[in-house]
């Protein structure tokens, strides 16, 4: 991996996840007037390879809009999905309308799976809630809306993990991407360090 990851182009499928999961804050103050904030992480998972394509996080669920978190993955995979998978939160609706269906007429939106879906489940991006979850609910305290051990999580599912992408791959070589090399943290750092320069 000796590229820029912006103008990469993961080969994703036409299946895509879109979820949320809780992530709760806590301010830098004595343990007695600590409360925690709740803010919400959205998620673009590609069903094919169960690639991370984009992810933001917000205060509320009742106004979020997921046009941007489409936009992003769209930009990234430089592909417009002809299914999304979602639950029924209208920010999903209002993402789907404005980033894919003004793209791709012919898209569909599935707007009420889950885990016990009526029409199809969203098992596979239920599951990296859990592993996102798992991941957070051992690490307490946070300061800021989305900490480094978020990105850390995602960065791991992506380029480490092999239990994320179909038959054991790890969802990025299964797009196409492979971050050569023994110690593939370090990699990642070392690329991310000279994009940052």
């Amino acid at each position: 991996m000796q590229q820029n990851p912006s103008t990469l182009r993961y080969a994703v499928g036409d299946r895509w996840s879109l979820d949320e999961k809780m992530v709760k804050t806590h301010p830098a103050v004595s343990k007695k007037q600590a409360v925690s904030k709740k803010h919400w992480l959205t998620a673009a998972l590609d069903n094919q390879t169960g690639l991370i394509m984009s992810y933001e996080v917000s205060d509320t669920k009742s106004g979020y809009d997921a046009t941007g978190l489409l936009e992003m993955a769209i930009s990234l995979t430089g592909l417009v999905p002809n299914v999304v998978l979602a639950d029924r939160l209208n920010g999903y609706k209002k993402g789907f309308k404005s980033a894919v269906k003004s793209r791709n007429p012919a898209a569909v939106l599935v707007a009420d799976v889950g885990v016990n879906g009526r029409h199809i489940n969203n098992n596979r991006r239920e599951r990296l809630n859990g592993e996102i979850g798992e991941c957070l609910y051992r690490a307490r305290g946070f300061g800021s809306a989305v900490p480094g051990l978020v990105r850390l999580t995602i960065l791991y599912h992506n380029f480490i993990h092999r239990n994320g992408g179909p038959h054991g791959a790890i969802p990025a070589e299964a797009a196409g991407v492979v971050v050569a090399g023994l110690d593939k943290f370090k990699i990642l750092i070392q690329n991310a360090a000279l994009m940052a320069t």
